[in-house]
């Protein structure tokens, strides 16, 4: 909140994690909002002052937003990496990432799998590509990794099988040739569709009054729209309850707007929601 406690947050991070540089330092999940606000408390400098000093060996940010701000960030000539969202169900980003690219800037993408709803569609989405590949994660691997603007993938791993796995792919993905990719984009192009409801999953929404958690409604109503996975949907929407870890039925949705302001992807969720859920609650 002031210009001062960005070094205040910098040595304490520094402190916890015992050591004394982080290789790369981001400003996180900027948005329009926080970008003017960095803008205002002078962060740049204090980011320019703190690698100078070699306490930050790569500036870095993070980004929710409009790829027209991205530009304009990378238009500083501060920054040398970004993190960003990008797979075969979002290319929202795509054109973006291409200009940093240009502009020397190492691009490392996140959601690589969209949030895993690419896995879960499985051999319905891997159908619908000549791709080679074995499997929908393969696929999804062989799209990000085959971009020549992409350094590298991060993707969320919860035991060491997907660990073993994500590693065993990337290292047949890399060599996606050019060839390949865009024959990936050409057929991304034709089903684009499937992507009018983008939700990754983060949580930022479930900030609910009532107790709703949107992201499970959506993440059904995708399971059963775009892959027409129906038993999977009937089974994540039978477990709403009062203590249930899914939260609560959508039908308590009061519209209040709190979950809207907090989406990452800007997505009208008091709207998406009450269409999510009235395309669904007949598998009940």
């Amino acid at each position: 909140e002031k210009p001062e406690e960005f070094w205040s947050l910098l040595m304490s991070a520094l402190e916890r994690i015992d050591t004394s540089y982080i290789d790369f330092y981001h400003l996180h999940s900027l948005t329009i909002k926080l970008w003017d606000k960095a803008k205002r408390l002078g962060i740049l400098d204090k980011l320019i002052r703190a690698k100078s000093l070699g306490l930050i060996k790569h500036i870095s940010f993070s980004f929710h937003d409009d790829p027209a701000l991205m530009n304009e960030i990378v238009d500083t000539g501060v920054f040398e990496t970004l993190t960003c969202q990008y797979n075969l169900l979002d290319r929202t980003n795509e054109k973006a990432m291409e200009y940093a690219a240009k502009k020397g800037l190492g691009i490392v993408v996140m959601g690589p799998l969209g949030g895993g709803n690419i896995v879960a569609g499985g051999d319905k989405i891997l159908s619908k590509y000549e791709s080679g590949a074995k499997s929908a994660q393969e696929l999804a691997f062989k799209f990000v990794l085959g971009n020549p603007n992409v350094s590298c993938a991060i993707s969320g791993m919860t035991c060491i099988n997907e660990l073993n796995e994500n590693v065993a792919i990337a290292e047949t993905a890399c060599e996606t040739s050019r060839d390949e990719w865009l024959k990936l984009i050409t057929a991304s192009d034709e089903i684009s569709a499937i992507s009018d409801l983008y939700c990754t999953g983060c949580g930022y929404c479930e900030v609910c009054p009532k107790g709703i958690k949107p992201a499970v409604t959506f993440n059904a109503y995708i399971k059963k729209h775009v892959w027409d996975l129906d038993d999977i949907a009937k089974k994540i929407i039978s477990q709403f309850g009062e203590e249930s870890y899914s939260g609560i039925s959508p039908e308590s949705c009061i519209e209040c707007g709190k979950c809207a302001k907090m989406c990452p992807q800007k997505i009208d969720i008091p709207t998406r929601l009450k269409d999510s859920w009235s395309k669904l609650k007949g598998l009940l």
